[in-house]
């Protein structure tokens, strides 16, 4: 995602990136790639990890908030403070694997690096799971409480 060369100039109307520019360190490589791809007016679908649930410990509700665990800072390497996955396996068993490097990106340096490449913000949504009876400490409950993921829509301006 941080070389697309293989591709040339103004190719794509619509770039879709799933969940994945938090396994890179800086997001700017990623938004060049994309403005130099993606033909003026095309569209640029990002999902993000939530900058801000990152920092919360979602392992350790204390029967009133869940606390938060690091500062708020860009490129942050979370495989320090999460060195393991816990993977969910079709027969609904638990593997437990080395995390692969994942950062932290602010909203600012989402936001704003998009913006500085001529990308216009036409819509952003919270993934959150509705389970209003879910219980306390759990996933589904963290949910409740903050979004984990951010699903956008940008356009490339049509003069660019």
């Amino acid at each position: 995602m941080r070389d697309l060369s293989v591709f040339p100039d103004n190719q794509f109307e619509i770039v879709w990136q799933m969940y994945s520019i938090n396994f890179i360190p800086s997001v700017e490589p990623v938004f060049t790639e994309v403005r130099r791809v993606l033909k003026p007016g095309g569209v640029y679908f990002l999902q993000f990890a939530n900058p801000f649930s990152i920092g919360i410990d979602n392992g350790k509700w204390d029967g009133k908030a869940y606390p938060l665990a690091s500062l708020y800072i860009d490129g942050e390497d979370l495989s320090e403070r999460f060195p393991d996955w816990e993977v969910k396996q079709p027969d609904d068993s638990i593997v437990k694997c080395l995390s692969p490097h994942e950062f932290r990106h602010t909203l600012g340096s989402v936001l704003n690096g998009l913006t500085s490449h001529d990308f216009k913000l036409l819509g952003l949504w919270e993934w959150m799971k509705k389970d209003e009876n879910s219980q306390l400490g759990s996933w589904e409950h963290f949910t409740q409480m903050i979004p984990p993921w951010f699903s956008t829509f940008w356009q490339l301006d049509k003069v660019g």
